[in-house]
């Protein structure tokens, strides 16, 4: 099986079983909105996933004829590995803060911080728009640098098992790591409504570092998480988070054309 999915199944095991022995929240396995977290899974990480190595493996072999200069750049297949995953967190960095920066582009993600409470099936809550956003723009260096279609399955695997470890519901705390990773912990925060702008970054914390966004702050069970200013208003399942970006866009390019120039 491919280690794209294979790697992050197997941590999906361990964070279901996990979870049911240290939980942050308690909740039931079959917690409300699972069928339509699952639907996101099914498509978003089954679907998406297959779709996304295709195209880095089309674009590479596409702009390998024009990229000679880095064939002397070919380390070993671990090096490559690690190398392959701090590329794909940067490029997925880049991704989430534009998704935040601009209006347009939070319309679409707003789907994933409409979540009440985290836990591993919480990770894959992304609207289609948002997974054709990221998956376009942050495997850009993947493709530059002429990585294999092994190499870039273990490092998209090794990438997916941690942000699915880092929406986990698992009340533990690993504040040694937290110098160089992004951990549960931290990334609680970043769905906290009224952080949601802290804690970027998906594995490595040096991104939130030298941008100043980093923040350790204890979330406590009961704290409110969800989009802010709509987390009692946005709705919870697949159909109306599909149609609200796009009613949302529209409202407002109708408002903008009824303003006198």
């Amino acid at each position: 099986m491919n280690p794209s999915l294979i790697i992050p199944l197997s941590a999906v095991v361990a964070l279901i079983l996990m979870e049911r022995a240290i939980p942050f929240v308690r909740s039931e396995f079959l917690r409300r909105y699972f069928t339509t977290d699952i639907f996101y899974q099914v498509t978003g990480f089954g679907a998406g996933g297959w779709m996304a190595m295709s195209y880095v493996s089309n674009a590479t072999n596409l702009l390998a004829p024009y990229l000679v200069a880095l064939e002397a750049f070919r380390p070993g297949f671990t090096s490559s590995v690690l190398i392959a995953v701090v590329f794909l967190d940067f490029g997925n960095y880049v991704s989430h803060m534009l998704l935040h920066r601009y209006d347009v582009l939070w319309e679409f993600h707003k789907a994933h911080h409409s979540s009440r409470r985290l836990d591993w099936l919480a990770s894959f809550r992304s609207h289609i728009v948002e997974q054709l956003f990221r998956r376009i723009l942050a495997p850009v260096l993947l493709i530059l640098f002429g990585f294999t279609p092994g190499v870039v399955a273990v490092a998209s695997g090794l990438f997916i098992a941690w942000g699915v470890f880092n929406h986990s519901n698992l009340a533990i705390r690993l504040p040694w790591l937290e110098f160089l990773f992004i951990t549960p912990a931290l990334h609680r925060v970043h769905h906290v409504s009224a952080s949601a702008d802290q804690n970027l970054g998906t594995v490595f914390s040096v991104w939130d570092r030298l941008r100043g966004t980093l923040v350790k702050r204890e979330v406590h069970p009961d704290t409110v998480m969800g989009i802010p200013g709509e987390v009692d208003s946005y709705p919870q399942s697949w159909g109306p988070q599909f149609i609200r970006p796009f009613e949302m866009i529209a409202a407002e390019v109708n408002r903008e054309s009824r303003i006198p120039g």
